[in-house]
């Protein structure tokens, strides 16, 4: 990955050459900031509690730290992940959940973190111009952040990539890594009033990680 998560040490790191577009730029409105940049930031934070940086303390030991209680919800909805995602068939190709779990774990952490970023950001910094510059086809401020945070993994794959994606990969592919976390947001259905049914909204349990 080019956003290693170091689970021993508990650390992050990015790479400057990251810091442009579609990921980041100072010109860009806020909104598209943390769509990408920062649903990419949250994945990485999100590293530390998902089904294997939850083996570790904050010193990077191996150890249970949770709570029985703690555990077993988190089990119960990480379980609700793997279900989901082993649903999805990219290229006649079936996902398998269980081999992902903690990389769309931490997609639906780092949707999740970047867009309260974002909101916390923009009250911070209400009235500054930048922030209040017209937003495309008039967009609200949530939807851009969504549609950065698609844009961010948008790509054209043939069925053999997507192949060796789903067979060697922990990361679903692209697609998946944009519409997985997406209809499980309650924040994203509220965005683009997804009726209960629709594609992105079905009906049923949905995965609520936190």
């Amino acid at each position: 990955t080019l956003f290693p998560y170091t689970t021993l040490f508990r650390s992050m790191v990015f790479p400057v050459a990251i810091l442009q577009p579609p990921f980041f730029h100072k010109a860009f409105h806020p909104a598209m900031n943390f769509g990408s940049i920062g649903a990419i930031m949250g994945h990485e934070m999100t590293h530390g509690f998902d089904s294997n940086g939850r083996r570790y303390d904050k010193d990077g030991n191996e150890v249970n730290w949770w709570g029985e209680e703690a555990l077993g919800a988190f089990l119960n909805r990480a379980q609700c992940v793997v279900d989901f995602f082993s649903n999805y068939t990219d290229s006649g190709f079936h996902l398998d959940g269980l081999t992902e779990i903690g990389e769309n774990v931490a997609d639906m952490g780092g949707v999740k973190l970047g867009l309260k970023a974002m909101q916390a950001h923009m009250e911070r910094h209400r009235g500054d111009p930048q922030q209040d510059e017209q937003l495309p086809f008039g967009l609200t401020v949530d939807q851009v952040f969504f549609v950065a945070y698609g844009q961010t993994w948008c790509m054209k794959s043939d069925p053999e990539y997507v192949k060796q994606l789903v067979a060697g990969d922990e990361h679903s592919p692209p697609k998946e890594r944009v519409n997985g976390p997406l209809t499980n947001s309650p924040a994203f259905h509220a965005a683009f009033n997804c009726p209960i049914g629709t594609p992105m909204n079905p009906k049923g349990r949905q995965c609520i990680m936190w």
